[in-house]
């Protein structure tokens, strides 16, 4: 048996640890544009967004802020595709950055961001009989979830790497 016999097909992590991850040490950014960017991408993408943790604290040397996302969207009444995202950002202090030359407040932080990207089978529960569920995936639709698997590591990457322009277009 194979990959019929999991519920969760992991592409970008595992169900323990997160897999992708940008780790930068003083990066300059704009904390709302990066923001405004991730809500975009998830609405374009037409993910249901819950912020399931969002912490802030001020320590002597800087604020530090995490969060915890997870992302859901509906592919059909079998499939459903989750991203999750875990961002640590510390010692975060505002500085001011010449763009275009025009001065500009942006923050400094050490960041590390995770991410997860996986698929839901059977999401709802309708397969009482687990045996007829892992024929079902592994012989009528198996080509169907091999896609399904190339398009969520695709998403999850593609936001990876919408995250690495907006923190890496700043920093030196």
């Amino acid at each position: 048996m194979g990959k019929e016999k999991h519920k969760q097909i992991y592409v970008v992590g595992n169900k323990q640890f997160y897999g992708s991850a940008i780790r930068q040490t003083g990066a300059i950014f704009d904390i709302n544009q990066l923001y405004k960017a991730w809500r975009k991408w998830f609405d374009d993408h037409k993910y249901f967004l819950n912020e399931k943790k969002q912490s802030a604290k001020q320590l002597p040397d800087g604020q530090e802020i995490t969060i915890e996302w997870v992302a859901y969207r509906k592919i059909d009444d079998y499939v459903k595709f989750h991203i999750l995202t875990h961002v640590w950002l510390m010692r975060i202090n505002d500085v001011m950055v010449e763009v275009n030359g025009q001065k500009r407040k942006m923050q400094k932080a050490d960041i590390q961001i995770r991410f997860k990207g996986f698929l839901e089978k059977d999401y709802r529960g309708k397969w009482k009989n687990e045996k007829l569920r892992q024929f079902y995936d592994r012989f009528i639709i198996k080509k169907r979830l091999i896609n399904m698997e190339g398009k969520i590591w695709y998403e999850t990457n593609d936001l990876i790497n919408l995250t690495k322009e907006h923190v890496r277009m700043m920093t030196p």
